[in-house]
């Protein structure tokens, strides 16, 4: 799977999730969109995203700073750094879904 194709499926899984955490529709949320400003998430909404996102990637966000995460974005790359992290210890990566 090449780059590209990676961070469309990771994006993707992101939105759903999001979508489904702070009950907002999948096509308002793009890799710019803010959790606070943007999508309305109060620290209890971050809390159950932190853990919906877990679930999905099966991996913990909760030690990289994802409490830090501004941006749909930010998030994205937090996860595709995990997962080239994961990648390079020579553990499979998640496949989730």
């Amino acid at each position: 799977m090449s780059e590209a194709a990676l961070r469309e499926e990771v994006f993707a899984r992101v939105r759903r999730v999001v979508g489904e955490v702070l009950k907002t529709p999948e096509e308002r949320i793009t890799l710019e969109s803010r959790y606070q400003e943007d999508l309305k998430a109060d620290s209890f909404d971050t809390l159950s995203l932190l853990v919906a996102l877990e679930e999905e990637f099966d991996r913990t966000l909760e030690d990289e700073g994802s409490l830090q995460l501004a941006t749909v974005g930010e998030t994205v790359e937090l996860i595709l750094s995990l997962a080239g992290r994961t990648a390079a210890d020579g553990s499979a990566p998640a496949a989730g879904g």
